[in-house]
């Protein structure tokens, strides 16, 4: 469609974060098919965590709806994955079809999670942080090759703990704090008698853009909130080529950081008329794929708030609505990778995660945490010129580049407030 000069107002934003593409060394490239073959795997994967990041996204928007919803697929992914690896029968079944890893063995979907980790990090441009650790409980025999299968293709910290005194809870904290800079200070609240294990997976992101907003275009400005109130907030501005794409329905915009650009973020802007959640609803990731590989450079205007959010939520009724009941089941489920007694049964008994954000002129900062709890029972066409404001709801989604793997992805319909269900 040819787009003329506008204005794009954004009132429900939904954020994404940018994936990353690491550049390889000379050495690395010797071998161009095998590097290839590698990289389409990691994309299997990455495909795998962005379907399921969608699919969990319109979950948490809909029932009931929220104001904000920003979550990090790939950490929820990583920590729900670290414990699939433990997952026996109908239980493994059911979490790889959740997670979107039907088809792929468990070793596979361990290589394919040291792959992708490895890539986050071969940047130089932006600070991606990815760390996963396992806390058991002190006094119980856990399977041996599951902890091996965290260390060693998870990268995780294995810690045994004395889960009944209250250092042990300052201590899985204290990890988060540390792994996230300070952004998520706590992520369990209690550890209760029945609770052996905790995997804990957290992300932290800092990238400048590569092209800053300058803070004198910085200006107060109305949002449009989507209940139909304004509200005023700093709205930074910058003018530039960009990589656009102006639909019937939305706008998306690509607004990448660092100079080789490893990742970017990737701002979508509903029709005025059409609501936030009705644009969430009817996206998937093949859909999103269709958008991203249809951006095209051009000339336009960008209006986009400077704001934080913090957002927090249990996932465990998400989580089942999915499909992943069994896992949560006091008796059906099926964790004998993990530890297996003759008279107790384990399963998960809570999955939390909690997300930062922070768009400023220089740039993002994010981070993300997610713990997994098990317990024991009871005994188109070429763009014109454009311009984008956005001022009403929108998504916003961070992106890895090179693999395609979302690291980040919500809708915000007011920026600035924190959310907590």
């Amino acid at each position: 469609m040819q787009v003329s000069n506008y204005t794009l107002a954004i009132t429900a934003v939904v954020l994404i974060f940018i994936c990353l593409s690491p550049s390889y060394s000379q050495s690395a490239a010797r071998d161009v098919s095998s590097l290839q073959v590698q990289t389409d795997s990691v994309r299997r994967l990455s495909a795998g965590i962005n379907d399921f990041g969608f699919r969990l996204t319109k979950e948490l928007y809909s029932a009931p709806p929220r104001e904000n919803v920003f979550i990090s697929p790939l950490s929820v992914h990583l920590a729900l994955g670290m414990t699939f690896m433990g997952a026996e029968a109908e239980t493994e079944t059911e979490m790889a079809e959740v997670l979107g890893l039907q088809g792929l063995r468990k070793q596979e979907v361990a290589a394919l999670a040291a792959k992708l980790m490895e890539r986050l990090k071969k940047n130089t441009d932006v600070d991606v942080s990815v760390a996963n650790s396992i806390w058991s409980r002190k006094g119980f025999q856990f399977k041996k090759d599951f902890l091996k299968t965290g260390e060693k293709f998870f990268e995780a910290e294995i810690a045994e703990l004395d889960f009944s005194s209250p250092e042990a809870l300052e201590t899985i904290n204290n990890w988060i704090s540390e792994n996230t800079n300070g952004k998520i200070e706590k992520i369990v609240k209690k550890l209760s008698p029945l609770d052996v294990m905790v995997l804990l997976n957290a992300i932290y992101f800092e990238g400048p853009w590569k092209d800053q907003f300058k803070e004198e275009n910085t200006t107060v400005q109305r949002f449009h909130l989507g209940d139909g109130s304004e509200k005023f907030l700093p709205m930074m501005s910058r003018s530039g080529r960009f990589y656009f794409l102006g639909r019937e329905k939305f706008k998306l915009i690509r607004i990448p950081y660092g100079n080789n650009e490893p990742v970017a973020a990737y701002v979508v802007l509903p029709e005025e008329k059409l609501e936030l959640g009705e644009l969430i609803d009817n996206l998937d990731r093949k859909k999103w794929e269709d958008w991203v590989s249809s951006l095209e450079r051009a000339e336009g205007h960008l209006v986009l708030p400077k704001f934080e959010l913090r957002f927090e939520s249990k996932l465990n009724d998400p989580l089942k609505d999915l499909g992943m009941e069994l896992p949560f089941d006091r008796v059906k489920a099926d964790l004998t990778g993990i530890i297996d007694l003759l008279t107790r049964n384990a399963y998960i008994s809570s999955v939390r995660h909690k997300t930062f954000l922070e768009v400023t002129e220089r740039g993002t900062e994010a981070a993300a945490a997610t713990s997994v709890k098990i317990s024991l029972t009871g005994l188109g066409p070429t763009q014109d010129d454009f311009e984008m404001i956005v001022d009403r709801p929108f998504l916003f989604a961070i992106r890895h580049e090179e693999t395609g793997a979302l690291l980040f992805l919500g809708g915000i319909r007011n920026p600035q407030k924190s959310s907590k269900y």
